[in-house]
């Protein structure tokens, strides 16, 4: 959160092993634009991210967890 995403993109998510989580983000050409490996917990994972260096436009935002994926998709 926000979305749309003025500088600053916000996140949480609850944690559901502690596997490690990739917390990636593309561009709508499918281009790796961040990426961050997080330690896994059972616990709520949370933090922010600045978005204000990135172009303006979509981005996918995918978190991985062990076989689970989420992606999510953001407007800047």
């Amino acid at each position: 959160w926000p979305n749309p995403v003025k500088d600053v993109l916000n996140y949480s998510f609850e944690s559901s092993s502690s596997d490690d989580i990739a917390l990636t983000i593309f561009d709508v050409n499918g281009r790796v634009v961040y990426l961050n490996n997080l330690k896994g917990n059972t616990n709520i994972i949370s933090g922010s991210l600045d978005m204000s260096s990135f172009a303006k436009g979509v981005y996918f935002v995918r978190i991985k967890q062990g076989s689970a994926i989420k992606t999510l998709k953001v407007i800047h």
